[in-house]
């Protein structure tokens, strides 16, 4: 795989904000596409909720066959449909009716008809109110059938989306370090990224995989969700909402766990990359590691005692109302260091001393 990636041109740098705006734009697409569809049909989504309340009840079939009605536009562009029609035979108080409708949006799939024999007892749903109104699909579960398809196809895209922004970015780090900075530098990152050009340590290779993880963990995420929704939720309930909400539920908490998993690999590859740190000189300024892996030098913070946990700093001499220590900037306040770890071995004469020694 390496030998194949080196061969090929420089790939171009694909930073972590793709894997967001990608799938971010491609939800945009379908959301807009999606409301542009429900206006069209708002008329027959809202008659469609209507029938949630409508009367479960039982039919007969009386006939079913496959049809198909062929439309051309001005163009002579012309398209065929075909569907299966299902004629059904009812009684609701005492009354015989018959009916034909699906839902209120859409048509059966065809090459049904032979699942449904001239006698068979269907159930379907009627209106109390005008019993001459009846469906064989009610409420949302009539909604559902068309939000389901558009529901895999986007969870697909967004599988192929990730899946390929994931490989893409593994080439990025794989290519030599001359593609890499070259597509660094197209990409006007360069100083940002000199870290991963310049050096083949670890630290190298703990960013990557920081930067990949997320990656892996939201893809994960997403392909999970679809497989408790699709395979696992219909062995519960058949109940569309029932459906919706335990998958939502179990995405929820596999969201947290997700975000605390992250957050633990992040620290824990934080805190070894400041322990590795420790021990390496600092070359970019005339500091130096002291005692305990102390930073030190004319460079350090002048508060830098208020972050220091390590033990207590040796005390060489005494200027003024400062301890000259032999670590961090070289100085520690007096009235700090008694505070915090008492007067030093062979000091506490000065007046300045004895005056926080007392208090």
């Amino acid at each position: 795989m390496k030998d194949i990636i080196k061969n090929l041109p420089v790939i171009p740098y694909v930073g972590f904000g793709s894997f967001i705006k990608a799938p971010i734009g491609a939800l945009g697409f379908i959301l807009v596409c999606v409301f542009m569809g429900s206006l069209l049909q708002a008329g027959s989504i809202i008659e469609q909720i209507g029938t949630d309340d409508w009367v479960e009840t039982k039919a007969t079939v009386d006939f079913a066959e496959e049809r198909r009605e062929t439309t051309c536009d001005a163009e002579g562009n012309c398209t065929t449909n075909h569907w299966t029609h299902v004629e059904y035979i009812y009684e609701y108080e005492n009354i015989s009716y018959s009916g034909s409708t699906y839902t209120f949006l859409s048509k059966m799939g065809s090459g049904l008809s032979a699942d449904f024999p001239t006698g068979k007892k269907i159930d379907i749903f009627v209106d109390s109110e005008n019993p001459h109104e009846s469906l064989m699909i009610k409420g949302w579960d009539g909604i559902w059938i068309e939000a389901e398809p558009i529901l895999i196809g986007t969870l697909a895209l967004l599988s192929i989306i990730f899946t390929f922004l994931t490989l893409w970015s593994i080439g990025f780090h794989l290519q030599s370090s001359e593609k890499k900075k070259k597509a660094l530098e197209d990409h006007g990152r360069i100083k940002e990224e000199e870290v991963l050009l310049d050096s083949e340590n670890n630290n190298g290779n703990k960013e990557q995989i920081l930067q990949i993880l997320p990656v892996y963990l939201g893809g994960g995420w997403v392909i999970t969700n679809f497989v408790i929704f699709a395979f696992l939720t219909p062995e519960f309930s058949d109940d569309m909402t029932v459906r919706i909400g335990a998958t939502i539920g179990i995405a929820i908490l596999l969201l947290i766990v997700n975000i605390v998993s992250y957050q633990f690999i992040s620290q824990n590859i934080g805190m070894n990359e400041e322990s590795g740190n420790e021990a390496i000189h600092t070359r970019s300024s005339d500091n130096w590691v002291g005692p305990d892996g102390t930073e030190s030098g004319s460079d350090v913070p002048e508060d830098w005692y208020l972050t220091y946990d390590g033990p207590a700093p040796i005390v060489e001499d005494i200027y003024d109302e400062n301890y000259v220590v032999d670590r961090g900037n070289g100085t520690v306040p007096v009235n700090f260091y008694i505070k915090k770890w008492g007067i030093p071995e062979g000091f506490g004469k000065t007046d300045h001393e004895k005056l926080w020694s007392i208090e």
